[in-house]
């Protein structure tokens, strides 16, 4: 039953491009991390595509090894500051 009603969602999907006005509106911690990420597959695909051992190729892993560092420094920020929120929020109501 479950596979009909996926089946049948995928069938009446409408495919479109994503709005691109909700990430001008996000936070800037939601922008750094977007900007991060895809910068960091974007370079992670030509690292692991291009010629290994060369210069470019020691270049390219440094400035993805940062780019994953700040993407886990905001993973790791956004999750301390939902568990503070999650614990404080019921006994500020």
């Amino acid at each position: 039953r479950e596979i009909a009603y996926v089946g049948r969602m995928m069938a009446s999907a409408r495919p479109h491009l994503p709005d691109l006005g909700l990430i001008a509106t996000a936070s800037p911690a939601i922008q750094i991390h977007l900007a991060t990420v895809l910068t960091a597959f974007a370079l992670a695909t030509v690292q692991m595509v291009g010629p290994k051992g060369r210069a470019f190729h020691r270049i390219n892993g440094w400035a993805l090894s940062i780019l994953l560092a700040v993407t886990v420094a905001f993973l790791a920020g956004a999750a301390a500051i939902f568990s503070i929120r999650e614990l404080t929020s019921p006994a500020d109501a």
